[in-house]
């Protein structure tokens, strides 16, 4: 047991998954954040994050397969250099400071993508703007971005939809819905993938996992239900951007005392 009250951690989850499905997102990042600010090992902390990753995006994709809105042969050159960029990534342990800056760092980014996020980029009404490369050249491009999001979803456990959404609406391939349609696939993928190179590596833990997946079940369906019903997505970008910039000065810290302590 890696913690003293675990239930006290899913519910923390459980928020964090209601914060993240508000707004059409899987968790991954906040999920790899609190499961390394309650000091679990960083090498079971990934696999932990992906297993609830596959499950709070598996819903999600679903949704949005069934709406109509995913484009495969849009996501597909993403895919090709995700998923095997992640089953690899996935079976290299990186050192405790290594973990905590380059998580950090990645939650810092993230943050800033979510609180510079438009309002009209998450409305319904919201076209693509004109495509601004062609096919070929997004094939190519599409593989090096996947590439380099595959290899952060299996190292540090989180699905990168979060930082591919905003790049297929930027360079003008797919309009707000089908970039968060294949955002989330691109998130179960990856998590996917991540998992088994995990599995393979040794590093699955399952000792905490069922309050985990219990109280993010339940905070998924809330902020699903929130984010469709009540709340402005534009709005919901601006507390997660707030809490997860929160997040990375707490982990960049970290990651300096495990600098000191070395």
């Amino acid at each position: 047991m890696f913690v003293d009250n675990p239930w006290l951690l899913a519910t923390l989850l459980g928020m964090a998954a209601a914060l993240h499905s508000a707004v059409g997102l899987a968790g991954g990042s906040s999920f790899t954040a609190l499961l390394g600010l309650f000091g679990l090992p960083v090498h079971i902390v990934p696999g932990i994050s992906l297993s609830l990753n596959t499950l709070s995006s598996s819903i999600a994709s679903f949704r949005y397969i069934r709406s109509g809105h995913f484009r495969l042969p849009l996501l597909l050159p993403c895919l090709l250099g995700a998923m095997p960029s992640a089953y690899l990534c996935a079976q290299i342990q990186l050192t405790a400071t290594v973990f905590y800056f380059l998580l950090g760092a990645t939650l810092a980014l993230i943050s800033l993508r979510l609180l510079c996020s438009s309002p009209l980029a998450h409305s319904s009404e919201a076209t693509a703007p004109a495509m601004i490369i062609r096919p070929m050249q997004w094939w190519c491009l599409g593989i090096i971005i996947g590439l380099m999001l595959g290899a952060l979803s299996g190292l540090l456990g989180i699905g990168g939809g979060v930082l591919l959404v905003p790049l297929l609406i930027f360079l003008g391939v797919a309009n707000a819905k089908q970039a968060a349609a294949c955002g989330v696939v691109f998130i179960l993928c990856n998590s996917l993938m991540g998992l088994l190179g995990k599995w393979q590596a040794g590093w699955l833990a399952f000792d905490l996992i069922l309050p985990f997946i219990i109280m993010v079940t339940l905070g998924a369906a809330l902020g699903s239900y929130l984010g469709a019903k009540r709340l402005a997505p534009h709005q919901m970008h601006r507390i997660l951007g707030i809490v997860l910039a929160v997040a990375a000065v707490l982990l960049i810290q970290k990651g300096r005392s495990y600098g000191y302590v070395q």
